[in-house]
């Protein structure tokens, strides 16, 4: 049973911990792999429990695969994003990506469109 004291971190708080780059590669495939590089930062800031390790018999994992609430929370922050950025008009996202227009949201949604604009993959 968990203490009143130890309440769980929101979502963004804790996605809000991580180093730009991690954060931009969770975004990109929330429930698949976690880049070998960013594994080590991911379980210190989100937990044991955020990884599930492929090779659990590696002192050190190669492999690990994404779980947990902030794994949950971005899948689901991932397709309202992808629906949102599908129904957006073409000079909207011009916009955006010239600067023209300011998007102010959460980080997870402002790093969804830095993702985009920037032609990274997404799937």
């Amino acid at each position: 049973m968990q203490d009143m004291g130890d309440a769980i971190p929101e979502p963004e708080h804790v996605y809000g911990r991580l180093s730009e780059r991690a954060r931009l590669a969770l975004l990109r495939n929330p429930q698949g792999f976690v880049p070998p590089e960013f594994i080590g930062q991911v379980i210190s800031v989100c937990g044991d429990d955020s990884v599930c390790y492929v090779t659990s018999d590696d002192d050190v994992p190669h492999f690990a695969i994404f779980q947990g609430p902030l794994s949950d929370y971005l899948f689901v922050r991932r397709q309202c994003l992808d629906a949102w950025w599908d129904a957006l008009e073409p000079g909207v996202r011009r916009s955006l990506a010239k600067g023209d227009r300011v998007f102010d949201s959460s980080l997870v949604d402002s790093d969804y469109v830095t993702l985009r604009l920037t032609g990274a993959d997404l799937r």
